[in-house]
């Protein structure tokens, strides 16, 4: 079961999930929610995924709705480590604190997550790497994104030195180069195949808990029809990367 949340009508345009079993969770009229979330449209979000079957993959949306893997994460209740893809940090000093956006959640996770014993950050920019305050260091490891597609770098020992419970999955495909696809935001320059293959090696070792991805291409249906079309490919590829890894959906992980 993969749950698709649909703060828009952009996974009407893809495939990817239609061939498994799948959950839509309209989320459409709610205000306050693109880009920065209010209080009132985060308990909304709450309360239509938990109502929604057992799941453990979230789609969720463009880059602008990646804070959902804060809520996400609220609801795990053991000890883990968010592995996170993702050109930027989401470590912003929020402009307005009262609010959750897409560029301060794993700051608001860090601050408030008292299971969130790790961040690891993989395929980040460098110079955002670089703004990130001292106090959040200490809690988080990150292979920056010259390193992460560099075909000399040990994975494998890398992984199992730095991850030592189980594991959550977010993944936004800014991370991936403009030859993957194109997003709303500035991208890296990692590749589908080099996520899934760490994905697999974090798997070997550790239980994953659950995933969420974002980054769909935001644009119309004529101008993005391109971009849409490698969006989800890139979904399908990563879909049938985590098929197998999840817990069964009554497995009491979270």
């Amino acid at each position: 079961m993969i749950t698709v949340l649909d703060f828009d009508d952009l996974y009407d345009k893809e495939e990817f999930y239609q061939s498994a079993p799948h959950q839509r969770i309209n989320l459409r009229e709610v205000p306050g929610t693109n880009g920065y979330c209010e209080d009132t449209a985060a308990e909304t979000i709450r309360e239509r995924i938990r109502a929604g079957k057992p799941s453990h993959i979230y789609f969720l949306g463009s880059g602008n709705y990646h804070y959902v893997s804060f809520l996400l994460q609220k609801e795990i209740c053991r000890d883990f480590t968010l592995v996170l893809f993702d050109c930027h940090t989401d470590l912003q000093k929020p402009l307005f604190p009262e609010l959750l956006s897409c560029g301060c959640w794993v700051r608001r996770a860090m601050d408030e997550m008292e299971h969130l014993k790790k961040v690891i950050l993989i395929g980040t920019s460098a110079a955002y790497l670089r703004e990130v305050e001292p106090r959040y260091r200490n809690h988080m490891a990150a292979v920056p994104e010259e390193e992460a597609v560099s075909p000399d770098f040990d994975w494998k020992t890398w992984l199992q030195r730095e991850i030592r419970t189980d594991v959550y999955l977010s993944l936004d495909k800014d991370v991936l180069s403009l030859s993957e696809l194109s997003t709303n935001w500035d991208q890296g320059s990692m590749t589908t195949g080099q996520v899934c293959r760490i994905c697999t090696m974090i798997a070997q070792d550790r239980n994953i808990l659950g995933a969420d991805i974002c980054g769909e291409y935001q644009g119309g249906l004529l101008s993005g029809r391109r971009e849409i079309m490698q969006s989800d490919r890139v979904n399908k590829e990563v879909l049938e990367c985590l098929d197998g890894m999840m817990p069964l959906p009554d497995d009491p992980q979270r």
